[in-house]
């Protein structure tokens, strides 16, 4: 009773609030970090992603690495 001289429900009901005992809570807790444990232990398939700048400068050290490739086949031709 309150001071008003009837019986108000139990508030936290009221408001949308609900009691958990704690064996729950402890399942709970339990199982969001088996939940997430189990999703760390399987990879991705999808590839690494590569920046649009680094593609750029991966393709230019190739391309001066085939150009030197190519130099020194030309240069190492006997002139006779």
């Amino acid at each position: 009773m309150n001071w008003f001289g009837y019986i108000i429900p139990n508030l936290d009901n009221r408001l949308g609030c609900k009691k958990m005992n704690r064996t729950k809570k402890i399942t709970l807790n339990f199982k969001k970090k088996a939940k997430k444990a189990n999703a760390k232990s399987y990879s991705s398939n999808k590839p690494k992603y590569i920046s649009k700048a680094e593609r750029d400068r991966l393709a230019e050290k190739e391309s001066t690495e085939t150009d030197i490739e190519q130099g020194a086949d030309i240069g190492s031709k006997p002139v006779f």
